[in-house]
């Protein structure tokens, strides 16, 4: 599955930084607040993370490993 750049930063803050806020993960990773908003959205849709309450993100356990691809290969 594709992920954009905005998906793909914001798996790998939440991997790295643990559970938040959009506008946190806007500001880690340069990306705008809507579009981090937006990519939290999709990825919720698709079963990568799960708002658990308040508007704090955390991933899941297929997000969790979607990151640590995304990160390896990002690496590289």
């Amino acid at each position: 599955m594709a992920l954009s750049p905005v998906e793909r930063s914001t798996l790998i803050c939440l991997l790295d930084e643990g559970d938040d806020v959009p506008s946190n993960i806007s500001e880690r990773t340069n990306h705008h607040n809507k579009s981090v908003s937006r990519s939290l959205s999709n990825l919720e849709e698709r079963g990568h993370v799960e708002n658990k309450g308040r508007g704090v993100y955390r991933l899941t356990t297929s997000g969790e490993d979607l990151a640590e691809l995304a990160k390896e290969l990002e690496e590289s």
